[in-house]
């Protein structure tokens, strides 16, 4: 497959998490996080606390890049990384409400690099997040599109996930509940916490009461969990998605917890050359 269209490279931004624990196996969404500095790189793999909390093992699933290092191989046998005792090493937000967790990766980076082992992934960062002005231009009714594995299903011939859609059901520039949320009108099932969401499209769209062409990308934030009836436990296809700037937060809240300096990040080192990455980038109309 060549990833040369905008929907190709959010099915490469997530990971499908398996974990074991005293609750039995379970199974959620991760996605690649990067904040790129001046020859420094900060990776993160960003899910939900629930999703992790409790594991004493987590399996997470990275897809192969190809002999020329510009794509990947779907035909080879995925990349498995356990994590368990020591290796779990993930933060969650400081605020016990925030369902958002993190885990380092560039310890993982390098280990595949010395095994000379080729992952490809199309990350995330903080140059996709709607700055003020582009939250202000937004609709009370967006199409957002979520990637991951809902269910825990997934194409298992290629270690491929499953690309959803629907619509912001509140608005984007109000938290939801007086929380940093806001909801989503879509099928939303255990499997996709953690799923990024997006607002993602090319061609003629439109913003706000005119019609532009061109390629439009916006990370908005992480599926966390669904809203249920009260009465009767059953789903109402209203998703609650947790905002960019919680992922900024527990990104900060990292930092200071292990002495990095943010605005240097002079402590990670940069991933090695054997790991393809690049970050997701709206196509030129």
């Amino acid at each position: 497959m060549i990833v040369d269209t905008l929907a190709k490279q959010l099915m490469f931004s997530t990971t499908r998490i398996q974990t074991t624990g005293p609750r039995g196996s379970g199974s959620g969404t991760g996605f690649i996080y990067i904040i790129q500095g001046v020859g420094l790189t900060l990776p993160l793999l960003v899910t939900n606390k629930h999703v992790v909390q409790g594991a004493h093992q987590s399996r997470v699933r990275f897809i192969r890049s190809n002999a020329a290092g510009d794509g990947p191989d779907l035909k080879a046998q995925p990349v498995d990384v356990i994590y368990q005792g020591d290796g779990h090493k993930w933060t969650g937000h400081p605020d016990p409400d925030i369902d958002i967790a993190i885990m380092p990766l560039a310890q993982t980076f390098e280990d595949l690099g010395q095994r000379g082992v080729k992952i490809f992934f199309k990350a995330i960062g903080p140059e996709l997040c709607p700055r003020p002005s582009d939250v202000a231009a937004m609709d009370a009714v967006e199409p957002i599109t979520f990637i991951g594995y809902p269910n825990g299903l997934f194409d298992a011939a290629h270690n491929t996930p499953i690309i959803r859609q629907g619509s912001t059901a509140t608005p984007i520039e109000l938290d939801y509940d007086g929380k940093p949320t806001f909801l989503v009108d879509a099928s939303v099932f255990p499997g996709s916490s953690g799923s990024p969401v997006f607002i993602a499209q090319e061609g003629v769209h439109r913003k706000k009461m005119a019609l532009v062409v061109g390629s439009k990308i916006f990370f908005l934030g992480v599926i966390a969990a669904v809203m249920q009836q009260v009465i009767t436990p059953q789903m109402i296809d209203l998703g609650i998605v947790f905002k960019w700037s919680t992922i900024e937060e527990t990104v900060d809240y990292l930092c200071r917890e292990t002495g990095v300096d943010r605005s240097r990040l002079n402590a990670v080192s940069p991933e090695p050359q054997s790991v393809h990455t690049g970050p997701i980038e709206a196509q030129s109309p």
